[in-house]
């Protein structure tokens, strides 16, 4: 008998947590949005930007992609820049293979300085800059 009560509070609880996982997946889903695409001077590449709203913890993350010219961001696509509270950003090509990320303030979640985004075997190299406009950034 006292088997049966284990095993009954067992599966009650691995019911209740799966449960609470997909409520929890419905309620904070990041709705994405693709806000701006920015060719590159040579035309190989685009910068993507996309917005995610969160809802009320912040006013929406910004996540930055760099993808071949018409390509769509895929599921495995990596952003080389995330952040959010974000204010003032202005993302532009300084040259051929050469990102520019202004920004007056932000949280920063994520940020590499390079990226290869052909995924063609080439040495295709994009540099990423990041530029804070103040002392104090957050």
């Amino acid at each position: 008998m006292k088997n049966k009560l284990m095993v009954l509070i067992a599966i009650f609880v691995v019911v209740s947590f799966t449960y609470y996982l997909y409520c929890t997946a419905l309620v904070f889903k990041r709705e994405e949005i693709e806000t701006k695409r920015i060719k590159s001077p040579d035309g190989k590449v685009e910068v993507v930007l996309v917005e995610s709203d969160t809802g009320a913890t912040s006013s929406y993350i910004l996540d930055i992609y760099i993808v071949a010219t018409g390509k769509k961001i895929a599921k495995k696509d990596k952003p080389i820049f995330s952040a959010f509270s974000i204010k003032g950003d202005k993302i532009y090509w300084q040259k051929d293979r050469f990102l520019c990320i202004e920004y007056e303030t932000a949280k920063i979640s994520y940020f590499s300085n390079y990226e290869y985004p052909l995924n063609d075997g080439s040495n295709y190299l994009v540099e990423i800059k990041l530029i804070p406009m103040k002392d104090s950034a957050l």
